[in-house]
């Protein structure tokens, strides 16, 4: 949706991508599209920042836990006022499996959020208290193209899926840290 529109999105909002990572989203909806013309049965799930276990290395959260663990500073893109509708892996397991079991209009787009935005600060404060350690912070320059915030309606897979989110950031970060904490453990012990 970019960083333009109404708060929070809904699925009709226009979409305004601003990086090339949102260009190619917008990009893979458009030829979803033109499949469901086409008569292909289709639905378009816009996933809102997934997080949990066995999240990629490259991700935020990933990368604050590991930091966190090791001693190191968090690295944070910008002022960390930035908000996200941070969505754990499990509830977009649930919204996916939902929607590939029910008949849904071809090429409807679903939105798989948490209906709660939270600024990447608060939710560095979460974790790094969820450690009991003291968050040191290293600022990188914010990547171009960011959005300052996105924040899911979910009214439309409330309704069509029967689906709302049900972990919240805090739980979902214990469940994270405890991902982390038993890898490394499995690594002490291979390597021990």
């Amino acid at each position: 949706y970019g960083s333009a529109g109404r708060r929070p999105n809904r699925e009709d909002d226009p979409l305004r991508p601003e990086s090339p990572y949102a260009v190619s989203k917008a990009e893979v909806e458009r030829l979803a599209g033109l499949a469901a013309e086409a008569g292909l049965r289709t639905v378009l799930l816009r996933y809102f920042s997934v997080y949990g276990p066995r999240q990629r290395p490259d991700m935020a959260f990933h990368r604050f836990v590991e930091a966190a663990l090791d001693g190191r500073p968090l690295p944070v893109f910008g002022d960390g006022l930035r908000s996200r509708s941070f969505t754990h892996v499990r509830d977009v397991v649930i919204a996916t499996l939902a929607a590939a079991a029910e008949e849904l209009p071809p090429g409807i787009a679903i939105n798989v959020g948490h209906q709660e935005h939270v600024a990447v600060r608060d939710a560095v404060a979460m974790l790094t208290g969820a450690l009991g350690v003291r968050a040191e912070i290293r600022r990188e320059t914010p990547v171009a193209g960011d959005a300052s915030r996105t924040w899911a309606d979910i009214g439309r897979a409330r309704r069509l899926l029967g689906w709302t989110p049900a972990i919240g950031l805090a739980e979902g970060l214990d469940d994270q840290i405890a991902w982390h904490r038993a890898l490394r453990t499995v690594e002490e012990v291979r390597v021990g």
